[in-house]
């Protein structure tokens, strides 16, 4: 083979090639583009289910704390009045009754599950 036909030959293979090169490469760049898109998308929606958790979380705690509270200041008004009830600084027949009747609901919730308080 003569040397300009080797020369020839090389020259089209080395074309050849480079044309593979910039397929190669384009098909990899096109594909990593997708593939980045499809990461972004992925990484947009769990942030979007992230905000949404973290302000029901802060919804419900806020919910819990006023819940708290109002059973909190419920629990000390029942006690201040059992109180002067049982130490019978507030005397008189209908009250007897009622604090024998919050002492027997007192123990009945005692026993109760805390599920169930609700729906007595």
């Amino acid at each position: 083979m003569s040397r300009t036909k080797k020369t020839v030959t090389n020259r089209r293979d080395l074309k050849a090639q480079e044309k593979m090169f910039k397929r190669n490469k384009d098909e990899l760049i096109s594909f990593l583009e997708k593939n980045l898109e499809n990461t972004e998308k992925k990484l947009a929606k769990l942030q979007n289910d992230y905000d949404i958790l973290k302000n029901e979380h802060e919804y419900l705690e806020v919910k819990l704390d006023a819940a708290t509270e109002k059973f909190a200041n419920a629990a000390t008004l029942i006690k201040e009045n059992l109180d002067l009830i049982m130490n019978g600084q507030i005397v008189s027949e209908e009250n007897n009754d009622i604090a024998k009747k919050l002492v027997l609901d007192l123990n009945e919730i005692k026993n109760k599950p805390f599920d169930e308080l609700d729906k007595a």
